[in-house]
């Protein structure tokens, strides 16, 4: 959200200047008329809870728009209690694949937020949905990724192999070049690992370079995440340095922008598009996949973005509000 000329103060003790989710909450209790960025052409409100009132159904990232590592951002928990109070449907859509939906259940909980297992979405649902109906049931599919994208996979029924590969480190490139690919690999799945390794990294690009009909599926891109005040390295990295030694690209990306996890969420909602807010602290995975579903879009300054960046976005990166 911008005003014309002076900062704003929000109600519920967010403070001057940095809007974070508690946005939301704000903008229901401003009674003056505020400058409101849609797509690039400013709209004036003449009542800042016609924007509560606007929509039905909520969707929110989490890191660096709910929580930031392991704390929640100032007023977030707040706010989600108030929009459910006000009956409005709630979920969330992490691009991370670390984690199953019950760990992301827990730490909601720990935080204080009221939500459901049926609320959370994620890539690496969304990758084990794409694969369980594309064919890949009981097939091999070489994994890259925590523990928690694992059991993602084998809960559709899908056999996902590599996570025993934890222990290969230092191994020479001639080595490697000598380790015979398992013909039965039909799919690579690359999600965040903090076990990778050269190993991991080279037997996937080979399973992919030399087996021309293996799926190459990448959980998300995303080069950063939000970690208390400091960006980390992401899943983007992992899955450039396998392109480059695959010769190619991923065929799927699972999580945002890729709008087929916000198309399911709408699916099984049944709201209109028209009454749903994508929220989001990212401008090329947030914005770019609540724009790709055809939904209003907002940008929270409390993660990787700034207001400046909003305003100079891209059309396909521009919020509708920040």
């Amino acid at each position: 959200i911008m005003e014309k000329s002076k900062s704003i103060a929000i109600n519920f003790g967010i403070g001057v200047g940095i809007l974070t989710l508690t946005s939301l909450l704000g903008i229901y209790y401003l009674k003056k008329s505020k400058v409101v960025r849609k797509r690039r052409t400013c709209v004036k409100l003449t009542n800042g809870k016609e924007l509560i009132e606007k929509y039905d159904a909520f969707v929110f990232d989490c890191d660096g728009v709910v929580w930031s590592g392991g704390k929640a951002i100032p007023g977030a928990i707040e706010a989600l209690g108030k929009l459910k109070s006000l009956n409005k449907k709630l979920f969330f859509f992490t691009n991370s694949a670390a984690s199953t939906r019950e760990h992301y259940l827990e730490k909601f909980l720990r935080l204080g937020a009221d939500v459901t297992s049926e609320q959370i979405h994620s890539s690496a649902t969304c990758a084990a949905t794409y694969l369980a109906e594309n064919g890949f049931k009981n097939k091999k599919i070489y994994t890259i990724g925590e523990k928690g994208l694992h059991e993602e996979l084998k809960r559709v029924g899908l056999n996902p192999v590599g996570l025993e590969d934890n222990q290969y480190y230092g191994i020479s490139p001639e080595k490697i070049s000598s380790i015979t690919i398992d013909p039965e690999i039909a799919a690579v799945v690359v999600g965040f690992d903090r076990n990778i390794s050269y190993y991991k990294i080279s037997y996937a690009a080979m399973c992919i370079r030399y087996s021309p009909n293996v799926l190459f599926l990448a959980t998300n891109l995303d080069l950063t995440f939000p970690v208390h005040d400091r960006l980390v390295p992401g899943n983007g990295g992992i899955v450039e340095a396998i392109s480059m030694g695959a010769g190619r690209g991923p065929d799927v990306i699972a999580g945002k922008p890729n709008p087929t996890g916000l198309n399911l969420i709408l699916s099984l909602s049944g709201i209109d598009k028209k009454k749903v807010l994508m929220t989001g602290d990212r401008l090329d995975t947030d914005i770019e996949f609540g724009n790709n579903a055809g939904v209003d879009t907002m940008l929270v300054l409390s993660g990787c973005c700034k207001e400046s960046d909003g305003i100079s976005a891209k059309p396909f990166q521009s919020p509708s509000y920040i």
